[in-house]
């Protein structure tokens, strides 16, 4: 089979299935509500410094990506980038607080673990993180934790 013709044919469908979703009125509009997420994505890049703003733009990147994918029908690569978005999200904010496990993860030393950013105690969710970074939110810090389990479990 010629490489070509058949990346090509690829890409008819893809033009097909996003006119099907596009004519699909609804459908589109979910797309467009997601993809508009993006708006206050920026607004927030623009205020993040340091290495915690590469690592924002990255999960930015896997979000678009998954809108992508989702609209041409790759649901698995879709949840895959939807979930490690989630995780670079909650990383940026998790790595604010704490600059030398951010440094060794940058230079591959180090590992990210989703039980170490969730962690009841010591995570982003946890009653300190909260009171320290947004005591406002701490009302609502177990909802927010039950919450991001149930994501991060249903993009997995």
């Amino acid at each position: 089979m010629d490489v070509a013709v058949y990346y090509r044919g690829l890409l008819d469908r893809r033009t097909t299935l996003l006119e099907e979703c596009v004519a699909d009125k609804p459908t589109f509009a979910m797309q467009v509500a997601s993809h508009n997420v993006l708006k206050d994505f920026d607004t927030l890049v623009s205020v993040i410094s340091g290495s915690e703003r590469g690592i924002f733009m990255q999960a930015c990147r896997e979000y678009q990506y998954s809108l992508d994918a989702i609209l041409y029908g790759n649901y698995r690569h879709a949840f895959a980038s939807l979930r490690l978005s989630f995780e670079l999200f909650t990383a940026a904010t998790y790595f604010s607080a704490h600059q030398m496990k951010m440094n060794l993860w940058l230079a591959g030393s180090g590992d990210l673990r989703w039980t170490e950013l969730n962690d009841p105690d010591e995570g982003v969710y946890s009653h300190n993180f909260m009171k320290a970074f947004n005591p406002d939110l701490g009302n609502y810090r177990t909802q927010y934790m039950s919450l991001a389990r149930q994501v991060y479990r249903e993009c997995s």
